[in-house]
């Protein structure tokens, strides 16, 4: 058993690099991005964002050796627990309690003011983690032991998903459902587990599906009379303009009351529905057009150095488009490709 540890230890050891690569790649082109839209300019005084990747690269290296290092003189329950408790629970209740709201959301929490950071992201990977423990039965394992595993895994992700829920981030509850639906159902892989899914589902959007009937056949047409003033007689069956943010808000809020769980959303609904799209969407899809296959090159991509791509998120959820522009289709492609590599060495 011991010749086989070795053994095993030293092929472990000779593939670390090989495995490491692309997420190593994907972390330097990110930090040349983030470099490329933050460095002065003109009027734009030098944001330290991209100095801070650099740290945070650094220390999760840093951890990532540790772990993989080190001998732990705890049982593996009791660590998953724990990150469990500190990441899923712990957290998201300081953010509900002390966070900080932007966007009308409550998803942010600074510590000791110096970092401000989303526990909803440090989530996803502890319930995942979670939620691998819990459905790993050992084969010949008793049956009754197989359903109280089972239903602590669904409690277990109902808890984070509610409570990042309750912070109004819908896009993160949608992931923290879709991390544990995928592991859960893929795990059990029968009738009554997708059934449950399926209610369990149905209770999470219940406010969204209520909501969307209504969004997609107002029952008052708000702006119809800016539409006569402007174009003549027109019936309310004829128009072809999309819902105003207006009449969006007036479905979401009813009333014009704020509140409730749809209430932070009528602006972002209105981009979709209206079918007009919002300013960032539109600068988004010209700056991967503009790009083309080769792009603009380095720093020389016009819609994100001079900020028409919102400098508030160029270097975080539009890092693709400012990597389209400034290294077009083949930059693109090759950031892809490093993706499907990490996703190929984890599988």
């Amino acid at each position: 058993a011991r010749r086989t540890a070795v053994v095993y230890h030293a092929t472990a050891d000779r593939h670390d690099l090989p495995r490491l690569l692309p997420a190593l790649l994907l972390c330097v082109t990110g930090i040349l991005l983030t470099y490329s839209v933050c460095v002065p300019m003109d009027s734009v005084p030098e944001r330290p964002y991209w100095r801070r990747q650099i740290v945070f690269l650094l220390g999760s290296l840093t951890l990532y050796i540790t772990i993989a290092r080190a001998y732990l003189p705890f049982t593996r329950h009791v660590v998953v627990g724990s990150i469990y408790t500190i990441f899923c629970v712990v957290l998201p209740l300081t953010v509900l309690i002390l966070g900080r709201s932007t966007g009308n959301g409550l998803r942010w929490l600074s510590l000791f003011g110096v970092i401000t950071v989303q526990p909803a992201e440090f989530a996803k990977v502890a319930l995942l983690l979670t939620l691998a423990e819990l459905v790993h039965c050992p084969v010949g394992t008793r049956r009754t032991v197989v359903v109280r595993r089972q239903i602590l895994a669904v409690l277990a992700a109902a808890v984070p998903i509610g409570l990042v829920c309750l912070e109004r981030s819908f896009g993160n509850t949608t992931l923290l459902f879709l991390i544990a639906a995928t592991v859960l159902v893929t795990r059990w892989f029968s009738w009554p587990s997708v059934l449950l899914f399926m209610v369990f589902g149905s209770v999470v959007l219940a406010p969204f599906i209520v909501a969307l009937p209504s969004l997609r056949e107002p029952e008052v047409c708000l702006n119809h009379d800016k539409i006569v003033r402007h174009f003549g007689a027109v019936s309310p069956g004829e128009l072809r303009y999309g819902l105003s943010e207006k009449e969006v808000g007036s479905v979401v809020m009813a009333g014009g009351r704020p509140g409730g769980l749809l209430s932070h959303c009528p602006s972002r609904l209105f981009c979709y529905l209206s079918q007009r799209g919002g300013w960032n969407a539109m600068q988004a899809l010209r700056s991967i057009r503009v790009g083309g296959f080769r792009g603009e090159g380095w720093r020389h991509g016009l819609i994100a150095v001079l900020g028409f791509l919102p400098r508030t998120v160029q270097h975080t959820d539009f890092a693709y488009c400012v990597l389209s522009e400034m290294f077009g289709w083949a930059g693109g492609g090759f950031v892809l490709l490093l993706i499907a590599g990490v996703i190929l060495v984890v599988l």
